[in-house]
């Protein structure tokens, strides 16, 4: 990853603003986001990216080589997740379930409020 660009294989992601949003973090403060459809031509993700000085401060490592049997996680929420540039490469194993919706979802940031027009949303 370079400046926030994820590299397979030598070629860069391609990203396509889509929208943008407002994140509030536990501390009240607002911060602007940009959400980014990420391709590599085969699969699209739908990815969020916080504007500056709101960030990872991982947005470039690597490069990697990833054994057959490990797997790279990398949040959506990209300046907000704790993924494997936390924790590391996760062996198959650990990997016994695939997402598909959105069980239940309550405003964290704020009461722990149901979020309800969550609730049943379709992962992409």
């Amino acid at each position: 990853m370079r400046n926030k660009v994820l590299v397979v294989n030598g070629r860069p992601e391609i990203y396509t603003p889509i929208g943008t949003a407002m994140e509030r973090f536990s501390d009240g403060v607002e911060v602007g986001a940009l959400r980014l459809d990420e391709s590599s031509g085969l699969e699209d993700h739908v990815i969020q990216w916080l504007r500056a000085p709101y960030g990872s401060g991982k947005d470039s490592f690597g490069p990697i080589v990833i054994p057959r049997d490990r797997f790279l996680m990398l949040g959506d929420n990209r300046d907000d997740s704790a993924d494997s540039r936390y924790f590391g490469l996760v062996p198959r194993p650990l990997l016994i379930g695939r997402a598909v919706a959105v069980l239940v979802s309550a405003d964290i940031t704020g009461n722990w409020a149901p979020r309800f027009g969550r609730f049943g949303e379709r992962l992409k």
